[in-house]
């Protein structure tokens, strides 16, 4: 899986983002950006903003789509969920344990091994 592909599935999947994916992106490589940096400054800011805001439906959606990339398996795809998108948002995890339960199996595994690091 390359950052051309990872990058249009986010879009793809959260089209509301495109106006601040094509601001990141324009001044770089565009959909070739690293994904690190699109899922860093794109995504994990949106997922912070819906959790700053319980917003339960976007939340799932988020959840959903964290699992979907994390089936395929991927050392970049993990890496890039685990340190661009999971880690981003820890410290909220920290502060309500409940939050955890709002993501699928893959990603509590990874927000736990991240809690486990940092401890």
């Amino acid at each position: 899986m390359n950052s051309f592909y990872l990058n249009k599935i986010l879009i793809y999947k959260f089209p509301n983002l495109k106006d601040i994916y094509t601001e990141e992106t324009k001044w770089q490589e565009g959909d070739n950006t690293g994904s690190h940096i699109v899922y860093g400054n794109v995504f994990a800011p949106y997922l912070r903003y819906c959790i700053e805001n319980n917003n339960i439906n976007e939340l799932n959606k988020i959840s959903n789509f964290l699992e979907t990339l994390l089936d395929i398996n991927n050392q970049y795809v993990n890496e890039v969920v685990a340190f661009s998108v999971l880690e981003n948002i820890l410290d909220l995890l920290q502060l309500n344990n409940n939050l955890v339960l709002l993501f699928g199996d893959k990603s509590r595994k990874i927000i736990f091994e991240l809690k486990e690091y940092y401890a």
